[in-house]
């Protein structure tokens, strides 16, 4: 009996010696709600844009010139800490523009432009919901992507989108 309690007593020191103090490492990750179309030449309701990914990017429905789609991103750094949110695109293109209320404007740092897409997060938010739209201006196949950096050693996580525009 006494030799069950020696190896469960060196057991436990080993255990208790383990580092705890190093921050898990994850890949930056991203979740979206459904792309919803205002047609700008309808009066019909809204439609709900088909996304589906093919090797490399992520491929939207078309729509038109002049029509608004809406949708929400979620940003999460799972087990480590947002650090900057970037959207590219041509804006002679797309108008993108981020919907943001006081509880986002609390999460940002002074030097983010949200004018132009670039959301830095202050210390101590692991992820965050982030409404947007944009309005297509011209009659080609539209890039854009998302660039989501964190304090992960797997940072920055990218997604890339085209869109035809009729």
């Amino acid at each position: 009996m006494r030799k069950y309690i020696y190896i469960l007593f060196i057991f436990a020191i080993i255990l208790a010696s383990c580092k705890t103090n190093e921050e898990p490492q994850s890949s930056p990750r991203y979740a979206m709600s459904e792309m919803v179309v205002r047609h700008a030449d309808s009066t019909l309701p809204q439609d709900t844009l088909k996304v589906k990914m093919d090797e490399e990017d992520i491929l939207i429905d078309s729509i038109s010139v002049g029509d608004t789609v809406s949708f929400a991103i979620l940003c999460s750094a799972v087990t480590n800490q947002l650090t900057a949110f970037t959207v590219t695109n041509d804006t002679a293109v797309l108008a993108m523009r981020m919907i943001l209320n006081k509880n986002h404007t609390d999460a940002l740092d002074a030097s983010s432009d949200v004018e132009n897409c670039r959301l830095v997060f202050k210390r101590g938010y692991g992820a965050a919901s982030i409404p947007m739209e944009y309005i297509a201006r011209k009659s080609v196949t539209a890039t854009f992507s998302f660039k989501l950096e964190t304090t992960s050693e797997y940072s920055p996580a990218t997604l890339t989108f085209k869109q035809p525009i009729r």
